[in-house]
């Protein structure tokens, strides 16, 4: 595992193309409740991208992965004290211009990777991909959102976390899979990852429903704490489980495609192909509904008023 910085040019020459992948987090700095630190996201991105480099090195000792450095980037973040969003267009654009230098450079895998699960985020990095690998002819990817989506369903986690000294299955485990903002699946993760960097009151923090962040508005603190789920149940065990499950599903991923086994569009652009089901049926229901408009129209300025029309004859 080589990361990019410490390179110097004919290194980063001399790397096999055809065995190479190049990976580039891309998380922001975003609020995590008063529990987890404002980096949570990019703590997350990093250990995930240096673990899945990992793993796929070492179970495809052929390939290389090189590690860009962090960009602290990210849209769709909660508005609150602390957070940087930015347009989904700037990550969007960002990601094209690296994929575009490395395509430039000879290299033809790159792989986007994510701490942040925010859904204009999430396209954005698949829109980017998807763009770069059409305009330049390599392979990008994002896979993050079809990962964490396997992960909720995979059979091996279920069976680690049932063996584990204090089991977790069942409801709980349906609890703690369940993506909530800074809730039990993030606080596991940086109790796995920097347990040093958690407020200890986390054991102590109610629950608190999407309910309540629908409700707020953003201009008083005092009607969301600024998380969602249910923290006090994280655990560090759970929280490694979580880690290791991610970057295994997502170094096959990424494995299958250097290997030539390409992955179908709905595997590795999920969000893409689901946006373009809803435009696609929102365009069909908007079309529909302008054609029963015209259609009355019709039926209300032309074909009544003809039908009431009164011809007389004189003698």
């Amino acid at each position: 595992m080589l990361k990019l910085e410490e390179l110097s040019w004919p290194q980063l020459e001399a790397l096999d193309r055809a065995h190479t992948v190049i990976f580039v987090p891309v998380s922001p700095i975003e609020e995590h409740g008063p529990h987890l630190p404002l980096g949570t996201d990019m703590y997350t991105c990093r250990a995930l991208t240096e673990a899945l480099a990992m793993q796929l090195e070492e179970r495809h000792p052929e390939m290389t992965a090189v590690l860009l450095p962090m960009t602290p980037l990210g849209s769709s973040t909660v508005p609150y004290l602390g957070s940087i969003g930015s347009p989904p267009r700037m990550v969007r654009d960002m990601l094209m211009y690296v994929g575009r230098a490395f395509a430039r450079d000879g290299f033809r895998f790159v792989v986007a990777v994510s701490g942040h699960m925010g859904l204009s985020h999430l396209l954005a990095m698949e829109t980017a991909a998807r763009k770069v690998s059409r305009r330049y002819g390599i392979t990008m990817m994002a896979p993050v959102a079809n990962v964490w989506r396997r992960m909720v369903r995979d059979k091996a986690l279920v069976e680690q976390c049932a063996e584990l000294p204090e089991p977790i299955t069942g409801k709980a485990l349906e609890v703690l899979l369940k993506g909530h903002h800074a809730g039990a699946l993030e606080t596991s993760l940086m109790l796995h990852l920097h347990p040093d960097l958690v407020q200890p009151g986390y054991r102590h923090l109610r629950h608190i429903g999407p309910g309540q962040f629908l409700r707020w508005r953003g201009w008083t603190r005092e009607r969301w704490a600024g998380y969602i789920g249910e923290p006090a149940l994280a655990r560090a065990d759970f929280g490694q489980i979580i880690l290791a499950t991610i970057a295994r599903l997502a170094a096959d991923l990424v494995a299958r495609t250097v290997k030539g086994d390409a992955p179908a569009f709905d595997e590795v652009f999920p969000l893409s192909r689901e946006m373009g089901r809803m435009v696609l049926r929102g365009s069909l229901l908007v079309g529909a509904v302008g054609m029963a408009g015209a259609l009355a129209g019709f039926w209300f300025r032309v074909w009544r008023p003809a039908g009431r029309l009164r011809v007389t004859h004189k003698d």
